[in-house]
């Protein structure tokens, strides 16, 4: 599957005249919870050839997405739309640069933005972002208590994830697994998941599963948690002319 992955990535390289600086697996795949039927989400940033950036029109396409065979969906951002939102601290774009899954990159630049992160991490965003995740996710659940299995998976990933930026203040890890390793995942919730986890795996994307009462107590409990702590983070933006200079060096690189 790899080689079908770098032949669809080099394939929107040369349709869309652009040059690939890393591309990675996302999402379940990623997470490490995929099902049987999972699709490959592939993401990419790019570079567009410098002249590209001399141009004065305002707006530019900025995104590319393209469908393979395999069930690959492959999408990503060009470069200064992915800095852009770096700055800001975009914990999707984040994720991409922790993916275990990594199908291709420039080295130096994948290295240099991956030590970026530690200064343009922002707890209080992050935080934000993944509990307002979690609670649509477990938004889904019916009166009975039941809900899909994978968005069972994505309200407690999202609500790890941001006990984690509420607690360490630092960009969670992409792998669920690691999430719960952690110390505030008490053991009986942590073999729950565990097992859904194998479960998933050879289950069907619309598999359904009924949440018992201690699965929703702790769920609300460490909702809360994040709610209130969340309160009481600071951050401060870091200025961006590293990124500016990043951003530089990269489109004078791709005549």
């Amino acid at each position: 599957m790899r080689d079908k992955i770098m032949e669809a990535v080099k394939k929107v390289e040369r349709e869309n005249d652009l040059r690939v600086l890393f591309a990675v697996e996302s999402g379940s795949r990623a997470w490490g919870f995929a099902s049987a039927d999972s699709d490959y989400d592939v993401r990419i940033v790019y570079v567009k050839p410098e002249p590209w950036y001399w141009d004065i029109a305002e707006k530019k396409p900025d995104t590319v997405a393209a469908d393979f065979p395999g069930d690959i969906d492959l999408s990503g951002w060009e470069l200064r739309k992915s800095l852009r939102l770096f700055a800001r601290c975009n914990p999707a774009f984040n994720e991409w640069l922790g993916s275990p899954i990594v199908y291709y990159a420039e080295p130096e630049f994948f290295g240099r933005m991956r030590e970026l992160l530690v200064r343009f991490f922002n707890p209080i965003r992050a935080t934000h972002h993944y509990l307002a995740m979690a609670v649509n996710a477990w938004a889904t659940m019916d009166a009975a208590h039941s809900i899909a299995l994978k968005k069972l998976f994505y309200a407690w990933r999202a609500l790890l994830c941001a006990s984690w930026c509420v607690r360490k203040k630092t960009m969670p890890p992409t792998e669920f697994i690691r999430l719960l390793d952690e110390d505030f995942v008490e053991e009986t919730l942590r073999a729950e998941l565990a097992a859904l986890k194998c479960r998933k795996e050879s289950a069907s994307e619309k598999s359904v599963v009924r949440v018992g009462e201690a699965m929703r107590s702790s769920y609300m409990e460490k909702k809360a948690f994040a709610e209130d702590a969340v309160k009481l983070l600071h951050y401060r933006t870091p200025p961006v002319d590293e990124l500016n200079a990043l951003f530089s060096e990269t489109v004078k690189k791709a005549k």
